[in-house]
């Protein structure tokens, strides 16, 4: 296909694609943030497809009106439920694959002539009315050309956690930086963002790899027993059944910061109060 086709590309009409695809990706994310989390999706599944198929339509060359519809196609495949960091499993891991494979076939359809409706974002029935009850589409282009979101959107993570947990991780590694016994542990409080407490503070008692990795109490538990969080703590069932583990994972307390904003503003906050 003319997506994947073999003829080479240079270094920077890669990195031109890639700022292109963040570019996309997070302005349309950003009209809903951090409403359309709170109503239950996710965004990579909502937004990558339009990372996506703006990488795949810059490095095909696709023209203005094919790329609008290549955008338009893009929109019928946002998805991505935020269930699992309530209730666990492991579809999380789909999401950023889904998304890839959305913008790929996505490209194509438009390349192959295929139209796509134009009101995709802000009309009655398009992504910002569907996804999120508040929304403000003047934030998809505001600093349009000289706010970058590759520079000003990107997250490092030090831990094999989701993004809320990573302050928190920090924070009781200052407190306890030394493995301790689960009895020589009262209670451990952890004040985090608003949108924290659903989004890694939901899973008490994780059963799988995925809700070990979206629970404050897990990352909290296994930090003060073994002081580490590395990536096999996570991956041993062995340790998620462990009756110290699950005991202390009982003892965390998950609650929100009341010196921290409950709008826009806390969905870019990473803070992390912890009390022992």
């Amino acid at each position: 296909s003319d997506v994947c086709s073999s003829d080479l590309v240079t270094g920077p009409e890669l990195l031109t694609a890639v700022v292109i695809g963040y570019e996309l990706m997070h302005r349309s994310l950003n009209p809903m943030a951090p409403y359309s989390q709170r109503r239950g999706f996710q965004g990579t599944g909502v937004g990558g497809p339009f990372g996506a198929v703006s990488v795949a339509a810059k490095l095909t060359g696709l023209n203005r009106p094919r790329f609008a519809d290549a955008l338009a196609i893009a929109s019928s495949y946002s998805a991505g439920l935020l269930e699992y960091d309530q209730s666990g499993g492991e579809t999380k891991r789909l999401f950023a694959g889904l998304a890839a494979r959305a913008g790929l076939e996505a490209a194509e359809l438009a390349g192959s002539a295929m139209s796509g409706n134009h009101g995709f974002y802000e009309n009655s029935r398009g992504l910002f009315h569907a996804f999120s009850d508040v929304h403000d589409p003047e934030l998809a282009t505001a600093g349009l050309g000289h706010e970058f979101r590759i520079a000003t959107h990107r997250r490092v993570k030090m831990y094999p956690a989701v993004g809320t947990i990573q302050g928190a991780i920090e924070a009781m590694a200052a407190i306890c930086p030394t493995a301790v016994r689960e009895e020589e542990i009262t209670r451990i409080q952890v004040l985090v963002p608003f949108g924290a407490v659903k989004h890694g503070g939901a899973i008490q008692f994780p059963e799988d790899v995925a809700s070990a990795q979206f629970s404050f109490a897990f990352a909290m538990a296994i930090r003060a027993l073994y002081a580490s969080n590395d990536l096999e703590l996570y991956e041993s069932a062995e340790i998620r059944a462990d009756p110290n583990v699950h005991r202390l994972c009982a003892k965390v307390e998950v609650a929100t910061d009341p010196e921290l904003p409950v709008d826009r503003k806390s969905t870019r906050l990473n803070s992390s109060h912890i009390t022992i």
